[in-house]
């Protein structure tokens, strides 16, 4: 099959780290690839894996967009865009929903994102005499990092064996959150890593913690699980998809009006974790860690069927019925 693939240059956001594994693997299965560019070049069908806007840039017979948004509303300039595609792509069934209710006329299928399987795997972690809390992602209102921050510094003493580390994605995406002076357990890193890097400060980790507000698809908490860790985070918008009451801490949430810097216009709701039961369920996994690490294998194991290979897998198979 012959797919002209038209995508984000931005490796740091969500569609741009996992973009590069699509690609990967789309290669890897023998699809020959043609970029927005080559417009000369017979092509068997078009995928837009970005934001529907894009549409100008496609020019296959057969028009497809794998995308998602973060809202229980989407912006109301991407609806008619949505509307002129053959098939849309979205991760999970909430978003189907939400883009179903929003007036998506167009037939939209469900496939699930994943996360990179030959880099993330099961580490059979020590007990350790400090205990480590760990989040990562950019530092921005839409990841509830000013929660977080917030309720650990409520919850746990400077005294006690406890630390959390907070990771942002990228240098550009902000500055160091923390003052080690004033926080001595807690640290900011600010900086770009490797997977293998990833990898490795997740090994550090005891506990994973992603309080965000809103997710297309939310891909950090299935690489801390393939590690074996827990995982808290409310058991709202995408998380919903593959949250697992075994083997994740669900926090209470209320809902908050969405906002966004660039993008106008109403755009529902955000959920907002309740600092209280955040501090409760970092408590809670602490108090309980030995049980906890009884559990990580079987954690690594819950999400294998989240694997990127499998999410190429089932784009490939997709596609080709399309192109029949």
């Amino acid at each position: 099959m012959k797919l002209e693939m038209i995508t984000v240059k931005d490796r740091n956001n969500g569609y741009g780290i996992s973009k590069d594994l699509i690609i990967h693997y789309l290669k890897k299965k023998g699809i020959q690839l043609l970029d927005k560019f080559e417009t000369d070049k017979p092509k068997d069908c078009s995928l837009v894996y970005s934001y529907p806007t894009n549409l100008k840039w496609v020019h296959g017979p057969k028009k497809v967009c794998f995308t998602m948004f973060e809202t229980d509303k989407i912006p109301d300039n991407w609806i008619p865009f949505l509307n002129k595609y053959d098939l849309v792509l979205v991760p999970t069934e909430w978003g189907k929903e939400i883009f179903e209710r929003c007036g998506v006329k167009t037939p939209i299928k469900v496939l699930n994102l994943g996360y990179n399987a030959d880099v993330y795997k099961y580490y059979d972690r020590p007990e350790r005499d400090i205990f480590t809390f760990l989040n990562y992602e950019a530092f921005t209102i839409r990841k509830g990092w000013h929660e977080l921050f917030e309720a650990f510094k409520r919850e746990f003493k400077p005294s006690e064996p406890v630390r959390i580390i907070f990771k942002t994605v990228a240098k550009e995406h902000g500055q160091n959150i923390v003052s080690l002076n004033q926080y001595p357990n807690m640290e900011s890193i600010n900086e770009g890593y490797s997977n293998e890097q990833m990898f490795e400060l997740l090994k550090e980790a005891d506990c994973f913690v992603f309080p965000s507000r809103g997710e297309g698809f939310g891909i950090p908490p299935l690489e801390a699980m393939a590690t074996g860790l827990p995982v808290i985070a409310p058991n709202a918008h995408s998380i919903q998809e593959y949250f697992s009451y075994r083997y994740m801490i669900p926090v209470n949430y209320k809902s908050v009006k969405a906002r966004y810097d660039n993008i106008e216009g109403d755009l529902g709701n955000f959920i907002k974790c309740d600092i209280k039961d955040l501090q409760r369920a970092m408590r809670f996994v602490y108090e309980e860690r030995k049980d906890w690490r009884k559990k990580s294998f079987n954690t690594s194991q819950y999400v294998l069927k989240y694997k990127i290979e499998n999410t190429v897998n089932n784009l490939i198979r997709v596609l080709e019925k399309l192109c029949q």
